[in-house]
């Protein structure tokens, strides 16, 4: 593994740690706090779908700087949005979710990228 590669091995978890821990907020601050209870499933959903489309955001884009796997990266990466908008269209049309709530969870990416610039370490 050159030493390219290992830099890179090692950034993956520090880039999802920031985004897991904004999900594991929003689920506890979810269930603790009465005004949330309305939306609670739909923050809880929508923070998870984020946190799972950035991992696998991620996931590719390592594996197409270390070049393994670059067309199935890149598969990925093309038909991930088709498939996160229908799974978001069938969560509101289909099954009645509030879509403001899904809204709410999937932004909680904002914060997640704003943790991943403040953790970054100096070169």
């Amino acid at each position: 593994m050159s030493p390219n590669n290992q830099t890179i091995s090692i950034e993956y978890p520090r880039i999802i740690i920031p985004h897991g821990v904004v999900t594991v907020c929003v689920i506890l601050l979810s269930f603790a706090t009465p005004i949330l209870q309305n939306i609670r499933w739909e923050l809880i959903i929508g923070s998870s779908m984020s946190l799972l489309n950035f991992s696998l955001a991620g996931w590719c884009l390592k594996n197409i700087f270390i070049k393994k796997r670059v067309a199935l990266s890149l598969g990925v990466i093309v038909f991930k949005w088709p498939i996160l908008g229908l799974i978001l269209y069938q969560l509101v049309i289909h099954m009645g979710f509030n879509p403001l709530g899904l809204i709410a969870g999937v932004a909680t990416l904002i914060p997640g990228v704003v943790g991943i610039f403040l953790l970054k370490r100096p070169q």
